[in-house]
């Protein structure tokens, strides 16, 4: 019995396979160039996700060791204190070519330049937008506000009308993400809750006020 079965079974295998055979043999060259496009697309998102990933390495990369460089830690350390100087020296009145020579303008400017070297290499997918933009982000908003100043001063010179042209259009896309992100935040939070106060019941005419006790009166 079971061999019947199993022939039987056998048998009904092998006509489904010849039904299935007969009903796609009219479209077998079709299915030929079906394949080969499914492969390509296979083959394309491969790249594809190997490229992201070789992006998302190498901006990390790139931050790791800018934060190994004790030079470059250094450098940022000290831009605030330096972005000052250089502001009291423009209100001082001193040309262009008299600051650029100052330390504290080098500093400024290499600190500017990492900025516009990140948003050149976003821009020409070196680096993954995303991962910058989650670690580098505030850095680079808060550098560009504060050095608006010297940035619009150095920029005066017509042979430097491109300079930070890159980073000043990732500022601007940066900040608007981050004001976003900032507004959903303050909408999340909780209304704040006010505890009214105790109520001073008001005295007749003629008598003296009576106290109210309080939790703080009584630790008195």
């Amino acid at each position: 019995m079971s061999g019947q079965v199993i022939a039987l079974r056998g048998v009904a295998v092998y006509e489904a396979a010849h039904f299935a055979a007969r009903k796609l043999l009219p479209y077998a060259p079709l299915i030929t160039p079906l394949v080969g496009i499914v492969a390509g697309c296979i083959a394309f998102y491969s790249i594809h996700v190997t490229r992201s990933i070789a992006r998302k390495w190498a901006t990390i990369d790139f931050f790791l060791k800018t934060e190994v460089d004790s030079s470059i830690v250094k450098l940022f350390q000290s831009f605030d204190d330096h972005v000052e100087a250089v502001g009291k020296e423009i209100s001082g009145g001193k040309t262009l070519k008299e600051i650029v020579k100052s330390p504290e303008y080098k500093t400024v400017h290499a600190c500017l330049n990492i900025h516009e070297l990140i948003a050149v290499g976003i821009d020409n997918k070196v680096f993954n937008e995303k991962v910058a933009y989650n670690y580098w982000s505030r850095a680079l908003v808060g550098h560009c506000k504060d050095a608006a100043e010297i940035i619009n001063f150095s920029r005066s010179d017509p042979d430097d009308l491109s300079a930070y042209i890159s980073m000043l259009d990732l500022n601007k896309r940066w900040k608007k993400k981050l004001d976003g992100w900032a507004l959903r935040q303050r909408k999340k939070q909780p209304p704040a809750v006010v505890v009214p106060g105790p109520i001073t019941p008001a005295a007749p005419t003629g008598h003296p006020q009576t106290p109210v006790h309080t939790p703080s009166a009584e630790l008195k």
